[in-house]
Parts: C-alpha cells; structure tokens; sequence
C-alpha cells in the first residue's frame, strides 16, 4: 500500500509543476484570436463540415483558399462571406488579416519560450493514457497520441497548458483529449516546430500553433484553433468550434460591403447637392467615404483591442502569483 502511494505521488511530481513560478502564462493572441483557422500560404477544406468562427490567410492571397464545392474567393477581394459551412468571413491580406498574421507569429515565440516545469525530454513523447496537471512541458522531437487513444488534461479553471514540441504532433484516428475539472479549451496550447498531423475521427481540444503545415484527418472534431506558418489542410465532415470568449477576445469588427456601400451613396448625395462641386470633385468624396468606413470600424477595434490587452496583464499577474 505505502509503495503504491509512492509511486502515485512520483508520478503526480513528474507532471505538475514544481512551484507556482512554474506555471504557463497563456500567450497573448491578439487579432489572431478572432479567427478560427489561419493559414499563411493556403487553407483547403474538405467537404461538408461546419466552421464556427472565421477564416484567414495572409500574407498569400485570398484564392489560396479553398471550401468545396470549388468555390473560391473573388481575386482581389479581402473578405468573403458565401460560404454555407463557415459561419463567419474569410478573411485574405488586408488591415486584419495582416494584423492577425503578426499576433500569430509573436504568440507562437511567446509560448515556445516559456521555461518548462520539467527538464525537456523528460516525459515520454507517447501521451498514450497519460494525465498532465497545469504547467509547460517540452520535448525536444516528436510527441504522438495512437490510434483510440487519451490523454487527460485536469485542473482548475484557468488553469493553463502549455506543449512545446521540437518536430510534429501526431494523433492517431479516434484519439481524444479529455478536460476534467475545470480545463478549458482555451487554454490549452499545443507548440509545434514543424507540423500537425491529425488522424481521422479524432477528437481535439485546444489551440494549435504549428511552425509549418497543420492536417486535419476526416469527420475530426476539433474544440479549438489552428494557425499554421505554412498550408492548411482540413479533411472532409470536419467539425470546428470556436473556444474563446468575448471577454478574452473582443468580436471581430469587419466593414461590411453594405456599411461601405451607405456610407458611399450618402456623401455622394451630399456631394451633389453641394453648389459649386463638379461631378470629378463629388465622386471623390464619395471614393473617401468608402475608404473612411473601414476607419471608423478600426477605432472601435482599437478600443476593444486595449481593454483586451489590461484584461490580460491583469490575468498574467494573476497566475504569476500563483493565484490559479
């Protein structure tokens, strides 16, 4: 009996961190939070399947993505909305998309850096079974979850999880990441060096930032993110659901084709109603209305971005504390 505590509580000691000072601080997204899927260079999705949140792709341009059945963004255009199965904007290059595109980059550098609560490499790369409490753990190369396999994430709410893997994550078809407690998707952060590879019918949870490519097995369910330095490739019936708050992640505030439209014809009315203006002088004006739409919609963006920001610190503070 005392033998089988010892071991029980070596255990616990190998995955749960060693001091509070130990504990992951959630990287700060920004405007990459506001979407579900972010590729830099293509995002294909299979068919059918339902997106609960919107899609980007910067610096590539928007015809890099593809949702069947074969539809592509008009080139040119920086957001499209036609899409049945996404409910949300796809996003191409443009004042968001590049903005997200950056956010993406500098979370990924924040994770990776965090200082891990255990040596590197000194959890086994195969998560078959395993139960991890709070903390950053790091290995050097590959990490896999096999086929029909679990791994158990438990702890309190807020509690954050951070996986810095040197190479690839691989999930085998029908694994699953279990949240007991707690545990929210949110703050799950699984760090790859180069690639996602995920297995058919598997069932995820947590926000992946890969160093290269991200694959998505069919009919996968997946609770959480993915944003790739490189190609998305999402399988078909694949379903993706939106993880982080309001609170965490102020709406996304996107001008519309109709706000820009209105905002055009009404000072191109005013224009011509003006004495003395000449019809080169009207449309002008209305060539600024349009543009200035999109200024009005970044100030309230602006705003919620810095509220996002206090609320975070605050947060940080928190867990540096060892609040959580």
């Amino acid at each position: 009996m005392l033998s089988s505590q010892i071991f029980a509580l070596a255990a616990l000691t190998l995955l749960s961190p060693v001091s509070a000072d130990f504990f992951g601080v959630a990287p700060y997204m920004g405007d990459a939070c506001k979407f579900l899927v972010f590729g830099s260079s293509a995002i294909t999705f299979g068919a059918a399947g339902h997106y609960d949140g919107n899609i980007g792709i910067s610096p590539t341009t928007i015809n890099a993505v593809t949702i069947p059945p074969g539809i592509q963004p008009v080139p040119g255009t920086t957001y499209y909305t036609a899409y049945p199965q996404v409910a949300g904007v796809v996003h191409g290059p443009g004042m968001l998309a590049n903005k997200a595109h950056a956010d993406m980059l500098a979370a990924y550098t924040e994770a990776n850096n965090e200082s891990p609560s255990s040596p590197t490499d000194s959890i086994e790369p195969v998560l078959d079974g395993m139960a991890f409490l709070p903390g950053v753990y790091r290995w050097s190369s590959e990490v896999a979850l096999g086929a029909g396999a679990t791994v158990s994430l438990n702890g309190a709410f807020g509690s954050v999880f951070i996986f810095q893997i040197g190479s690839t994550l691989n999930t085998g078809a029908d694994s699953k990441v279990i949240l007991n407690g707690g545990v929210t998707p949110d703050s799950i952060y699984w760090v790859t060096g180069t690639s996602l590879g995920m297995g058919a019918r598997s069932a995820f949870q947590g926000i992946v930032l890969t160093g290269s490519t991200a694959i998505v097995g069919a009919n996968s369910n997946i609770k959480g993110s993915i944003y790739a330095q490189s190609a998305v490739t999402i399988g078909a019936d694949v379903t993706m659901s939106n993880v982080f708050s309001d609170i965490s992640c102020p709406a996304l505030v996107q001008p519309t084709a109709t706000v820009a439209a209105a905002a055009a014809a009404t000072f191109s009315a005013n224009a011509a109603a003006t004495a003395g203006l000449g019809a080169s002088q009207g449309a002008t004006k209305a060539r600024r209305a349009k543009a200035e739409a999109p200024r009005w919609d970044r100030e309230v963006a602006r705003n919620a971005s810095r509220a996002h920001k206090a609320a975070r610190r605050a947060a940080h503070g928190i867990k540096r504390s060892g609040s959580i």
